[in-house]
C-alpha cells in the first residue's frame, strides 16, 4: 500500500495531500491546471522534496522529515510514465526500455530478457532498433509505459498517459494498461482530464483544487458527489 501524507509550499498557495493507494487500485487526480496534481506525481517519485509529512510504500519509508530519510528517484523503485513520455530521442526504443535497468546495474542477461519480454508485450521488438524520435506517438506511449513497467516497479505513476494518442487508439491503450495493473498488482495514481481515462481506469479519483483534495469517491459515486457539493466537474 502506498500511503501519502505531505505538504509543499508552492508559488501561488500551499499544497497539502493524504492518501492511500492499495495494490492493484488506481487512484484518479483531477482538476484544474495548475492545482497542484503532476506535482503529487512528483513527490511521490523523488524529483520534488515535501516540506513535511511522509510517504510510504508497503511499509518502506521513501520520506519521513521527522525522521530525515528522503530516498532518491533511483531506490523508490517507481515507473512513471510522464506526460510528454521523456523518451531519449538519440537512443533506439530498446536502449530507451534498457535505460533503467542498467541505471540499477542488473545482469546483462536480465537487461537483455526484460526489455525483450516488455517490448513484445507492447507490440514493438519489430521497432526496437529504431531511433525515439522517429516512430509515431502511439508507439512512443507504449515504449515509455515498457520502460516504466521493465523495472518491475512497486508503484506506477501515470501523467495524461494517452494524451497524445487519437481517440482510435485510446480505448485499446486503456484496456491493455487496466489488464497489466491488475496483473502487476500494485498500486497506481494516474493525473488525467480525459473522462474516458476515469470511468475505464479510476477506482477512486480525488478533485483538486489549489494544493486541496476536495472530494474522493468511487468511479461510480463522483458525478453524484459534485452534484451534491454543488461543484463544477473538472474540464474532462
Amino acid at each position: 500500500m502506498l500511503q501519502v501524507d505531505v505538504e509543499k509550499q508552492l508559488r501561488d498557495f500551499p499544497l497539502q495531500v493524504r492518501f492511500d493507494v492499495a495494490h492493484g487500485e488506481v487512484l484518479a487526480l483531477v482538476g484544474e491546471n495548475g492545482c497542484g496534481k503532476s506535482t503529487v506525481l512528483h513527490l511521490l517519485a523523488g524529483l520534488l522534496r515535501p516540506d513535511s509529512g511522509r510517504i510510504a510504500l508497503d511499509g518502506d519509508i521513501l520520506f519521513d522529515s521527522r525522521l530525515g530519510i528522503d530516498l532518491c528517484p533511483e531506490s523508490r523503485n517507481i515507473g512513471y510514465v510522464f506526460q510528454n513520455y521523456a523518451l531519449f530521442p538519440h537512443l533506439s526504443v530498446h536502449d530507451n526500455v534498457a535505460f533503467g535497468l542498467r541505471a540499477r546495474h542488473l545482469p546483462s542477461s536480465d537487461v537483455k530478457s526484460r526489455v525483450r519480454r516488455h517490448l513484445e508485450a507492447a507490440g514493438l521488438w519489430e521497432l526496437r532498433l529504431a531511433r525515439a524520435d522517429r516512430i509515431s506517438g502511439g508507439q512512443k506511449q507504449r515504449a515509455a509505459l515498457a520502460r516504466a513497467l521493465a523495472i518491475e516497479p512497486a508503484l506506477l505513476l501515470l501523467d495524461e498517459p494517452f494524451s497524445a494518442l487519437d481517440a482510435s487508439h485510446r480505448e485499446e491503450a486503456r484496456k491493455n494498461l487496466h489488464c497489466i495493473i491488475d496483473e502487476m498488482d500494485v498500486p497506481a495514481v494516474m493525473v488525467t482530464h480525459d473522462w474516458g481515462d476515469l470511468s475505464r481506469l479510476g477506482d477512486r479519483i480525488c478533485l483538486m483544487r489549489q494544493g486541496l483534495i476536495r472530494l474522493t469517491g468511487n468511479r461510480e459515486e463522483f458525478s453524484q458527489m459534485l452534484a451534491k457539493a454543488d461543484v463544477q466537474p473538472p474540464d474532462v
